[in-house]
């Protein structure tokens, strides 16, 4: 080849090169139209993971990615303060990372961002070797989850990270427990079960597939194998008031209430008490706490190791975990728990019957008395193997009459396999009889 050959072949490779480049500039200010995505303010790696890695193994920067469900209002004051960065110093905060904004589950690697999939918000602080250094995003109830969040919380996690940052590759082997085992569907659209759904597809606007969707279609595909539900899916990322502590969201994982006799309680901590390290990872936040509890076994007994800062001084604590710790995890305010309990039971809600009025009723004084609350026929996964009714009670399930809260109604249900049956003991209109629920 020539020199003026070469010379011209160079220029039609950067050329290319550049309309790629645009091609895909153009394709995500559309995709942001579509969404009516307007809050993003200076610079963001708008759903581009990959570009996001080759940008920070060029500048050294740490990754800072939001996972954002923009149609839901839930978390929109803290998701417009962080994008928008408005909040006095976020400028300078974010200037100090590669920002990314990943607006859809579609092509996410489930290896890589393993998070509560219920938050419509979430973040991850990380480097261009996928080395994580924190989450931020922790939602504990169904009514006002911004409670759960803060923007100073936001800010102290990301300092966390960049001096984190600062100490890498030294600290690689502290940080790898923040790294989960590899998924075993890499994509949301390869989980058997979402196969074949009509909105399983790239955002466009009205089609999404949403990352709770992943997480249901990951149970489903596991129950399909007639494999057991692993009891962390059912219950996930727990908070830390399930083993007894309350965390300050304003502070970097600080102790505001230790309830009684409980482990936390047992182990010895106290009020103020900054929790530094679980297990040997580096804690920046709630949701980091939260990380560790999600990935101890489950049904065992566990002992965690940690260290808290008390006052500038470094203090180890055990936190000794009975086998039933995770009961103390509330799942029902999730949205992934009505879906479940469509495709399993069919009603939307049961309630238990409180004591003091089952008398009145005719119901047994003790025991199991789950009562219907209502029946909706929406749904497209309803179980119609038995058709309810409004006020119907629940007594037993396979001969257990010890199922008191729809939440452990509908475990028992999980945990059997498709095709088989729950047989119950019902009373309607207060007459006893059978009924006879096919699992799927």
């Amino acid at each position: 080849m020539t020199r003026r050959a070469g010379a011209c072949a160079a220029v039609l490779a950067c050329a290319l090169a550049a309309g790629a480049a645009g091609g895909q500039d153009s394709a995500k200010e559309k995709l942001k139209t579509l969404l009516k995505d307007n809050d993003p303010v200076g610079d963001w790696s708008y759903d581009d993971i990959h570009g996001a890695l080759s940008e920070a193994r060029k500048s050294n920067k740490p990754l800072l990615v939001v996972i954002r469900c923009v149609p839901t209002w839930l978390y929109r004051d803290i998701d417009k303060q962080v994008t928008r960065r408005e909040t006095p110093g976020m400028a300078d905060l974010l200037g100090k990372f590669v920002c990314v904004r990943l607006v859809q589950a579609h092509g996410l690697d489930l290896s890589t961002f393993q998070f509560d999939t219920d938050l419509p918000w979430a973040v991850f602080f990380m480097n261009a070797d996928k080395v994580i250094y924190g989450r931020y995003g922790t939602r504990a109830r169904q009514k006002e989850p911004h409670k759960d969040v803060s923007i100073e919380g936001f800010k102290l996690a990301a300092q966390g990270a960049l001096e984190l940052h600062e100490g890498y590759p030294a600290n690689k082997k502290e940080l790898a427990g923040k790294t989960g085992p590899a998924a075993t569907w890499r994509i949301p659209e390869l989980i058997p079960d979402l196969k074949g759904r009509e909105t399983v597809k790239p955002a466009d606007g009205k089609n999404c597939v949403r990352c709770h969707q992943a997480h249901e279609g990951e149970m489903w595909s596991i129950r399909a194998q007639k494999q057991p539900v692993p009891e962390r899916m059912f219950r996930p990322y727990p908070m830390p008031d399930a083993v007894g502590i309350t965390l300050d969201p304003k502070q970097r994982a600080t102790v505001t209430g230790v309830a009684p006799d409980t482990p936390a309680e047992k182990a010895g901590f106290k009020l103020g008490d900054q929790i530094a390290r679980m297990e040997g990872q580096p804690i920046l936040s709630i949701a980091d706490v939260q990380w560790v509890l999600h990935n101890l076994r489950d049904a065992a007994p566990s002992k965690v190791e940690v260290e808290v800062d008390r006052g500038g001084q470094k203090t180890e604590l055990t936190l000794s975990l009975p086998a039933t710790w995770r009961q103390k995890s509330d799942p029902m305010w999730r949205p992934t728990t009505p879906n479940l309990r469509h495709r399993l039971a069919g009603p939307d809600a049961f309630e238990a019957v409180p004591l003091d009025a089952r008398k009145e009723q005719n119901l047994p004084a003790g025991g199991m008395a789950l009562r219907v609350k209502s029946w909706s026929t929406s749904g497209q996964d309803k179980n119609t193997s038995f058709t309810w009714k409004k006020g119907d009670v629940i007594i037993s399930v396979d001969g257990r009459n010890n199922l008191d809260t729809e939440e452990e109604f509908l475990l028992h249900l999980l945990r059997k396999n498709p095709g088989q049956k729950a047989e119950m003991t019902i009373i309607r209109e207060a007459r006893i009889q059978k009924a006879t629920l096919l699992l799927p």
